[in-house]
């Protein structure tokens, strides 16, 4: 087999596995028949008879990553259980409100939807190339699949259309994802230029009117409000910006000091965040474990540092254990995707509005700028607080049915 160029890589009583780049024409070999779509038997012209058979095994057929995260040495969430749990989404899923019919476009770095994490919950996960992308079946920072992730884990059946882009094309990017017909119910967004002063730039401006100009095309428009930083786009006062705040061995709601947390200078009476998803505690985040893009950048990243820096896990192996905003705003995006499900017609106003009177209040910890949790709200470090998935479909059928005229 080594001379004709084949190379064995693992053997039993039966079979020998081979490795070979792609099908094609071996010294003294020749195909001869295809059985079915999956054999095919090789002809000897010397001897003009049959020498051997390959079984072939189609491209993505298994995955050799593990279905489930590995085990870790601290407290952390597994997704999805873990995050249905902590926001109160198990009732609602169990009585069907699981995203069905909705659409969420996603504007990030990509999606590898062959991860077991996508393909045994059967996620409908469709990459679009964005202004400059290339390769739709590769996602280099593993970013976007991790936001996928979070975004399954609330909503298992609503349709994700990934749009493939870069932190610089995430303005044409974005609108790419309200131009996607059927529109999107909802677009989710982790990108953002730093914005600490009052000026506001022609390229905010620019953001600003794409922003509104999806709002009013009935999108509801999701942004992450930043992990340390001060970012433009969640400070535009109709925007849903999220923040971050996790609970603790004990049960606590803590504001993240991951999270960024603050009153906008470019708008009067702007606060950031408007409530928040989950978020881990300063200096990275470490507390959700998520799929991500195998030997991927955060998934090498994530796995070459010490907890509470890094997740301690492997490098390749297509999980790392995260958080921040991004994630946060994800879960949030998926909440949306629940309740737009119920109300088709719900506006972003709307959304705010039930998620910002349902969520959980955080009385404890500061954001990362040093912004404090507690009364009055919202506050400077957590908006609104929590969310709280169930409360807020409860909340949102309770207004339908008040709103039905009664008869005898």
């Amino acid at each position: 087999m080594r001379a004709l160029g084949l190379t064995p890589v693992a053997r039993n009583d039966f079979t020998i596995t081979i490795s070979v780049d792609a099908l094609r024409p071996m010294a003294g070999f020749c195909v001869a028949s295809m059985d079915d779509a999956s054999c095919l038997r090789l002809r000897d012209p010397a001897s003009d008879g049959y020498v051997g058979g390959l079984a072939v095994l189609a491209p993505g057929e298994f995955s050799a990553l593990p279905p489930l995260p590995p085990p870790a040495g601290y407290f952390h969430l597994r997704a999805p259980g873990d995050l249905q749990v902590v926001l109160n989404g198990v009732n609602a899923a169990a009585a069907g409100w699981t995203g069905r019919g909705t659409h969420v476009a996603v504007v990030d770095s990509g999606c590898y939807v062959e991860h077991p994490f996508f393909r045994q919950r059967n996620a409908e996960i469709t990459v679009v190339l964005g202004p400059g992308a290339s390769d739709p079946d590769v996602d280099t920072l593993g970013h976007g699949t991790m936001i996928c992730g979070n975004v399954v884990s609330i909503a298992p059946r609503t349709r994700v259309t990934m749009i493939k882009t870069t932190d610089d094309a995430s303005l044409a990017a974005f609108k790419q994802a309200v131009a996607l017909k059927p529109r999107p119910d909802v677009i989710q967004n982790a990108w953002g230029n730093p914005s600490d002063g009052s000026i506001v730039t022609a390229y905010d401006r620019a953001v600003q009117a794409a922003v509104l100009d999806a709002i009013a095309k009935g999108c509801v428009v999701v942004f992450a409000a930043g992990n340390a930083k001060i970012l433009f786009p969640p400070q535009i006062p109709e925007a849903i910006g999220v923040g971050g705040a996790y609970i603790n061995e004990r049960g606590q709601i803590i504001a993240s000091t991951y999270a960024s947390g603050y009153r906008s200078v470019v708008f009067d009476g702007r606060i950031v965040p408007d409530f928040c998803g989950l978020v881990g505690p300063w200096p990275a985040g470490v507390y959700i474990a998520l799929p991500t893009a195998p030997g991927s950048i955060i998934d090498s990243y994530s796995a070459d540092r010490r907890f509470p820096d890094g997740d301690d896990g492997f490098p390749d192996d297509g999980w790392v254990v995260i958080s921040g905003t991004s994630a946060a705003s994800a879960q949030v995006s998926g909440a949306v995707a629940l309740l737009r499900q119920i109300d088709r017609k719900l506006n972003q106003a709307a959304v705010k509005e039930i998620l910002a009177r349902t969520a959980l209040k955080v009385d404890i910890g500061t954001s990362a700028q040093g912004s404090p949790s507690g009364p009055p709200y919202p506050n400077l470090a957590t908006g609104f607080g929590l969310i709280d998935i169930g409360r807020a479909i409860e909340t949102l059928e309770a207004d339908h049915a008040a709103k039905k005229p009664k008869t005898d």
